[in-house]
């Protein structure tokens, strides 16, 4: 038996059939179908149980959803903090802040420093690129209000 997991738009998808489990950080969440909105649950690590006829059993390979949390975001080692909707960069001087849709298309360029920067965005995925100096990366992260 194989199955997968697969991640779009905020939403966690899968075609384990015909019983399945999704779990996050191993508690189960939800048993009642194959699409599982991330964004409801969290940040975390998403795995999918699947029982067949003869009652054996699989697992999925993990699905790691994250979210900004206060200090540097692993992806990168970039000193940035980000907070719910709000972003601070830590390093030297201002740094460029780009905020895309999982679309790929911008919806707003900003600079951010030592001040944190509201950007009242509703909770959802973004992609964030970052240019200041000697730092520049690109990451997705949930975040917002």
């Amino acid at each position: 038996m194989y199955f997968s997991i697969w991640r779009l738009y905020g939403e966690l998808s899968t075609d384990a059939e015909p019983l399945f489990i999704w779990f996050l950080d191993g508690q189960p969440v939800d048993t009642s179908s194959t699409t599982l909105n991330a964004m409801e649950y969290g940040a975390g690590s998403y795995v999918v149980r699947a029982f067949n006829s003869s009652n054996c059993t699989t697992e999925s390979d993990a699905v790691l959803v994250e979210t900004g949390s206060v200090g540097q975001i692993a992806r990168g080692q970039l000193p940035i903090e980000i907070q719910g909707d709000r972003v601070r960069w830590s390093g030297e001087g201002e740094a460029s802040l780009q905020v895309y849709g999982l679309d790929g298309r911008l919806l707003f360029s900003t600079s951010i420093g030592a001040e944190a920067v509201q950007l009242h965005v509703p909770r959802s995925v973004y992609i964030l690129q970052i240019r200041s100096g000697g730092h520049s990366g690109a990451f997705r992260v949930l975040m917002g209000e």
